[in-house]
């Protein structure tokens, strides 16, 4: 079932889209480190260009991340996309089964991109400007960026299941530069967002998070009419 999953996922246009994005964000990756090309501005303002660079690098992660996990999650629960369920669903267990197969299918997808994104991440930094001293903040920091995948890729789920339009897909993007933007702690409580300091509570709210809304969009998937 794995298989077939992943199959529908990575449609022709999905894996063009996925590509595009990809591509894109490496590139912009090779722009933000540019300026490291010139010796003398790595050697003046060495400590000022890493700390802009990671700020850089996780505005970019996290948009990235929600953009890919609103569009897979959302996406692969939308009435064309998930028509291929009438095969397999002949008991509410199978319900049951086919949403979970499907969502780590979806997991495993956007934990392929965290390492490629996460590589590129530590490659540039060790070449660019020869940056080894917070290698594991860096990775953590891109770990809480597909944390943010899989909450606002939930709900995406959520919405898509109760408005039955692809449109709402924009719904988790617009959240999340809300709660990015504003600092309003009882906002970030259901909407998270991340910044250049990783804490551990920090990623147990997300990981309860994604519990939480994962399970409701089971829930409504589990209920709702075939």
């Amino acid at each position: 079932m794995f298989n077939l999953h992943r199959k529908y996922l990575l449609s022709k246009i999905n894996y063009i889209i996925i590509l595009f994005i990809i591509l894109v964000t490496l590139l912009v990756y090779f722009v933000l480190f540019n300026p490291f090309n010139n010796s003398y501005t790595h050697w003046l303002n060495k400590q000022e260009s890493i700390k802009t660079s990671i700020d850089n690098i996780v505005f970019i992660n996290k948009f990235i991340f929600v953009l890919i996990g609103s569009f897979l999650f959302g996406n692969s629960f939308s009435l064309q996309q998930d028509a291929y369920n009438v095969i397999f669903l002949r008991t509410k267990k199978d319900k049951v089964n086919f949403y979970i197969t499907k969502i780590l299918s979806i997991i495993s997808i956007i934990a392929f991109i965290f390492v490629i994104l996460c590589f590129s991440n530590l490659f540039l930094f060790n070449y660019k400007i020869n940056y080894y001293s917070n290698i594991k903040d860096l990775v953590l920091i891109n770990f809480e960026s597909f944390l943010l995948a899989l909450v606002y890729g939930s709900i995406s789920i959520i919405l898509i299941l109760i408005f039955k339009t692809q449109l709402v897909l924009i719904v988790p993007l617009i959240l999340f530069f809300i709660s990015d933007g504003l600092n309003w702690s009882f906002l970030k409580i259901y909407f998270p967002s991340i910044r250049s300091i990783v804490t551990f509570d920090g990623f147990i709210h997300k990981i309860l998070l994604y519990c939480f809304y994962s399970t409701l969009g089971g829930i409504i998937y589990f209920y709702k009419d075939l």
